[in-house]
């Protein structure tokens, strides 16, 4: 849906948004479809009927998208992914405009990702810890600088043979960057 709407404003995604329209001013046929990013879709009249464009032009040039299943161009699935589309480009306008709201959409993205590296990382020790049970218990996790321990609490490394001890590795990181900083 994304890439459709990239299409009928007729920029690239590498490209920022197109400015936002007034409510006002009448869309020619031969213009790009523009939003006022202002509004919502409920909010806006003219932000509604470019969202019936956009949906008519994705019906008609189906051909477009040949891996997608024939149920997914139904009017309630192609409007709820429009919905959520057009709500991330109203936030990608927001952080466009101001480096403020920048900051903050990029700082959540960063916590989304270290939060999904983490769980990637939980559920691989638990796959090792399921699949084979010859695990050694090496001690506890300390940092290297100061000897303090990590997390304000002592963690048991339970690592198999030839194994890299993730908790211990993301200490010995943390420290490196504090002295860095």
């Amino acid at each position: 849906m994304r890439r459709h709407i990239y299409r009928v404003l007729g920029v690239s995604p590498e490209d920022g948004l197109p400015p936002s329209r007034h409510e006002d001013l009448p869309l020619t046929a031969k213009e790009p479809v523009r939003f006022v990013w202002e509004k919502t879709i409920k909010q806006s009249r003219h932000n509604a009927q470019m969202k019936e464009c956009v949906l008519a032009d994705l019906r008609a040039n189906r051909r477009l998208y040949k891996h997608v299943p024939e149920a997914d161009f139904s009017h309630k699935t192609v409007s709820s992914a429009f919905d959520q589309a057009f709500s991330t480009f109203r936030q990608k306008y927001k952080a466009q405009l101001d480096p403020t709201v920048s900051l903050t959409v990029k700082t959540r993205e960063e916590q989304k990702a270290m939060k999904s590296r983490r769980l990637h990382r939980k559920k691989f020790v638990r796959a090792s810890v399921e699949l084979t049970g010859s695990f050694t218990f090496t001690g506890y996790s300390r940092s290297e600088s100061n000897e303090s321990l990590c997390e304000t609490k002592l963690m048991p490394l339970l690592i198999r043979h030839l194994t890299v001890p993730w908790n211990l590795s993301a200490c010995r990181l943390r420290s490196r960057m504090k002295t860095q900083n």
